[in-house]
């Protein structure tokens, strides 16, 4: 949890953009507001997403890295974390915490006899502290809000820096800017389609996935399956509390229970 730092919506000054009408100026509202009491009249991020994951084969999700802390936790079944080149299994009731930019492979080592289940929940999702390096800073506004146009001139401008020095900054810090922000909105699509809240055929708009780019197949290579496959390793609970990020809500109230029947790209 956050203690004496907490994320609120400041108003963002700055000119209207036009028509064709996506407010990015918005995409620089969230900041990091040093405050021991809450003010009412701001907006607070909620600060986590769960989605809970079943499958009757074995089936991996690769290159998981997110920007936040991600609690993996074993409910029943065979799980194994490969991390480093080091494999983990968690035995059901067992719970590990993945540090934010650490990646990892996921293995459910499910069958028809015995299913392999977990828990995945990203923690603390709030924007960056101002200190953080760009790098971080701007992974966590991408995952956070992956609809705005993230150039290298948008962000520039919010920073009084020139596109050259955000380029710099980011290449010092072993990255790029494309790279950055097409891993992110792909971890944010992943989570999307395993929440069940937005369309498959709409996480694309919905993640500011460029219109020229096969989000499917990007998918696909990046997490080893595809979204309607990741979508059906999701199960929605009725006992699931409701979360969100910003002003979306997630976790579906549904009876329905569905499993993975397949782990080949459909």
């Amino acid at each position: 949890m956050v203690n004496t730092t907490t994320a609120y919506r400041i108003p963002f000054g700055g000119r209207k953009v036009s028509s064709s009408g996506v407010r990015e100026q918005e995409a620089a509202q969230w900041v990091l507001y040093p405050c021991r009491r809450p003010d009412p009249s701001l907006t607070a991020f909620r600060i986590t997403m769960r989605v809970f994951l079943q499958s009757y084969m074995h089936v991996s999700l690769h290159r998981l890295l997110l920007a936040f802390p991600l609690s993996v936790a074993a409910a029943h079944g065979r799980l194994v974390i490969r991390r480093r080149g080091y494999e983990r299994p968690l035995l059901p009731g067992q719970e590990v915490t993945i540090e934010p930019f650490d990646a990892i492979d996921l293995h459910l080592d499910g069958s028809s006899v015995q299913p392999s289940a977990c828990i995945l929940e990203i923690r603390d999702m709030v924007p960056a502290a101002l200190h953080a390096s760009l790098h971080h800073r701007i992974c966590k506004r991408v995952f956070l809000q992956p609809q705005y146009a993230w150039s290298a001139a948008f962000i520039a401008e919010r920073l009084n820096l020139s596109t050259a020095q955000v380029r710099r900054t980011l290449f010092a810090q072993g990255t790029a800017l494309t790279d950055l922000c097409r891993t992110q909105r792909l971890m944010r699509v992943l989570f999307e389609a395993m929440a069940g809240d937005v369309a498959v055929s709409a996480l694309g708009r919905f993640a500011g996935w460029p219109a020229t780019s096969d989000l499917d197949c990007a998918f696909y290579d990046r997490f080893g399956l595809s979204m309607d496959t990741a979508r059906r390793l999701a199960i929605r609970r009725t006992s699931d509390r409701r979360l969100s990020v910003g002003h979306r809500t997630y976790g579906r109230v549904a009876n329905e229970q569905s499993s993975i029947n397949t782990g080949h790209r459909g």
